[in-house]
C-alpha cells in the first residue's frame, strides 16, 4: 500500500463513521439532547435487550462523549481540563448524562453543545476560571 492509498482509506472511514449516525436516524430527530439521553441512558442501563439499536445506541453515545472529551482537553487553549490521571469514559458518560437530566429545557440544542457544556462544568480549566473572574471583576 502506498501511503496515498493509506490516507485515502482513512478519509473514507472517518466519512463513513460520520455518516453512521446519520443513517441509523434517517427520517427521525437530529443530533440533538434528547437523541444524546436517549443514547446514553441505554448504555447506562444495560439493558437485557440488546441488538443492533441497543448496540449503534451505546456505541454512539461512547464515541461521541469520547470525541467531544478528546478534542476540548486538546485544542489550544484547552476547552476542558482533565485531572492529571485523566476522566475515565464511563465517568464522562455520568457527567453528560447528569447534565441533560438536569437540563430538560435545552435537550434541543445540538448534541456537541450540551456535551461540551457538561464536560467544561465538571472539568474546568483553572487559567479561564481565572480569566473569566478578572474580566467580571476587573475595570
Amino acid at each position: 500500500m502506498t501511503i496515498y492509498t493509506v490516507k485515502l482509506a482513512s478519509a473514507v472511514s472517518a466519512i463513513a463513521l460520520l455518516a453512521l449516525p446519520a443513517a441509523a436516524g434517517a427520517g427521525s430527530e437530529g443530533p440533538d439532547g434528547s437523541k444524546l439521553l436517549r443514547d446514553c441512558r441505554i448504555h447506562e442501563s444495560r439493558s437485557s435487550t440488546s441488538g443492533p439499536v441497543n448496540a449503534l445506541a451505546t456505541g454512539y453515545c461512547q464515541g461521541f462523549v469520547k470525541g467531544v472529551l478528546q478534542t476540548a482537553s486538546f485544542v489550544e487553549p484547552p476547552l476542558v481540563c482533565q485531572p492529571p490521571d485523566g476522566v475515565a469514559l464511563g465517568e464522562a458518560i455520568a457527567v453528560v448524562l447528569e447534565y441533560l437530566e438536569e437540563h430538560p429545557e435545552q435537550r434541543y440544542l445540538s448534541d456537541m453543545e450540551l456535551a461540551l457544556d457538561a464536560l467544561r462544568q465538571a472539568y474546568p480549566c483553572k487559567k479561564r476560571a481565572a480569566r473569566a473572574g478578572e474580566n467580571t471583576h476587573g475595570t
